[in-house]
């Protein structure tokens, strides 16, 4: 099992907030659930590096500028943009030393969190440009809130705001408007057989043997 690996400068203003979840075995085997959530306003020193973390990570820009380097690409972080990457793959991410980065985030994990993170990372970036209404800052607010204010609600509310989350950003990373997007590689295979053998009698049997 590779070691967890973890350096940090925590530098962010005293109104920042960051929570720390403590899910349930219930929430762990049922439902999507919140590790760490947060918002920074940062200082001109902070920086994260990190690999081999058991989550998935959503960072909202608010204001300011932030750096990212993930999966060997480096990437610039600009207001209403998010990303959205697996944290056991390495990454750092770090403010603008003079446009400071402020943000708003979520650690999660639970549920089909692989699935939606596998369906997002096929656009090739792990970076997305949100709309100018977008709800994402918002629900990761809710997220907040909730936490700061556990109850017995706290778990299935916070399950429900992170598959809102989670379509927001699949829906902002299929920008091209294509359906394909949502089609199973090897569903895609499929079509793609058959439209170039459009002209044989073909069987379920031998979709079958030819795909299996």
């Amino acid at each position: 099992m590779s070691t967890y690996r973890l350096k940090a400068a925590y530098d962010w203003s005293p109104d920042s907030v960051w929570l720390i979840g403590t899910p349930s075995s219930v929430a762990k085997s049922t439902f999507f659930y919140v590790q760490e959530v947060g918002r920074f306003k940062t200082g001109p020193k902070y920086f994260t590096e990190r690999e081999n973390l058991n989550s998935y990570l959503i960072v909202f820009t608010i204001a300011g500028k932030g750096y990212l380097h993930y999966m060997g690409s480096d990437y610039t972080l600009l207001p209403k943009q998010a990303f959205f990457i697996d944290c056991k793959e390495y990454q750092y991410y770090r403010t603008d030393a003079t446009d400071l980065w402020e943000i708003a985030w979520v650690h999660f994990n639970g549920g089909t969190s692989p699935g939606y993170y596998q369906l997002f990372a096929k656009r090739g970036s792990p970076v997305v440009t949100l709309a100018h209404d977008t709800p994402v800052p918002t629900i990761i607010n809710q997220l907040i809130d909730i936490h700061q204010r556990k109850d017995v609600r706290t778990e299935p509310i916070s399950s429900k705001l992170l598959v809102e989350l989670l379509t927001h950003m699949l829906l902002a990373a299929n920008d091209n408007d294509s359906s394909e997007f949502f089609i199973p590689d090897q569903i895609r295979k499929v079509m793609t057989y058959l439209d170039e053998h459009y002209d044989q009698r073909l069987s379920l049997n031998d979709l079958a043997k030819t795909h299996s």
